[in-house]
């Protein structure tokens, strides 16, 4: 059951309309509806707040959200996919899109999936062109057809399933609401542009995010390396209560801040010595650092 279905199922057998459930938690009824039809997915903070209120656990909220790979899905989508033959990175280019997945997979092929719900014959209004030359793949998605860049930016989706053994890194530039990145254990992942929700599941590996928009950062595990390289912008990054990191801030006019289920607390009571690293880079920037209770 995925979000959407599990939200309005807790609803329903607390005989809650969606304004009252919205009361309960602080948000507008509008809100409940985004996420009951799938238009979006709650922030940490409501999902906090939605797992204290009705008492079932984060994990249990947001289990089928980790699976990416389910073809049943979208009621639109169009398929290409190419023959990997060497390990080799890999530079992937997208514009304007609702949700980018990247995820990895066994076997010996690149697999990029556009989806939809409301967009029919989607080889009529997107490209993908893949390339391969002696350093890396490239995959770049370009809209074709009359469909506006703003129903791209609501309503597509792009998976793009990458074949872990095959992989050395990853470099992708888009625009997008949802950024999810799964199953690359090991893999450096570079990303540009522009994304305000990044949700990261089983990933161990250096992560780089250069966005300058305010960005909400979700880890289901911190293992290895984020470093979050911002102008001017106050981002979240959540993790789980027992992950341990070292804290790196560079640059001018930047400040790094602790929470605890989103309340402040004392840098000493979250910083322990280890191997996991988190770095600010930028100027005039704000870092939260939300440890959350799983």
């Amino acid at each position: 059951m995925k979000f959407s279905q599990k939200l309005k199922q807790i609803r329903k057998e607390l005989n809650l309309s969606q304004e009252q459930f919205a009361e309960k938690i602080g948000v507008s009824r509008q809100a409940i509806t985004k996420w009951e039809t799938e238009g979006g997915i709650a922030d940490i903070d409501n999902i906090i707040r939605i797992s204290k209120e009705f008492d079932i656990s984060i994990d249990e909220l947001l289990k089928e959200e980790k699976n990416i790979n389910n073809k049943k899905d979208f009621l639109y989508s169009s398929e290409t996919k190419y023959d990997i033959e060497n390990i080799i990175d890999y530079d992937i280019n997208i514009n304007e899109v609702s949700e980018v997945v990247l995820k990895g997979v066994s076997g010996e092929k690149i697999i990029v999936k556009l989806a939809s719900n409301t967009i029919d014959d989607i080889e009529k209004h997107f490209k993908v062109k893949i390339d391969e030359n002696k350093r890396s793949i490239d995959v770049e998605i370009k809209k074709i057809g009359e469909i506006t860049m703003s129903e791209a930016k609501d309503e597509l989706s792009v998976l793009i399933y990458i074949p872990y053994e095959l992989c050395n890194k990853i470099e992708i530039y888009t625009i997008c609401d949802i950024l999810k990145i799964q199953d690359l254990k090991d893999k450096g992942i570079e990303a540009d542009g522009k994304f305000e929700d990044i949700f990261v599941y089983d990933y161990y590996g250096h992560l780089e995010l250069n966005c300058s928009n305010d960005m909400n950062i979700t880890y289901n595990e911190f293992n290895g390396r984020i470093d979050i390289n911002q102008i001017k912008a106050t981002s979240k990054l959540n993790i789980p209560t027992n992950s341990t990191f070292n804290i790196n801030k560079k640059g001018r006019s930047n400040n790094i801040c602790f929470n605890l289920n989103n309340q402040p607390t004392e840098e000493i009571e979250l910083i322990q010595q280890s191997k996991n690293l988190i770095e600010l880079s930028g100027i005039g920037s704000e870092l939260i650092i939300n440890k959350y209770t799983k």
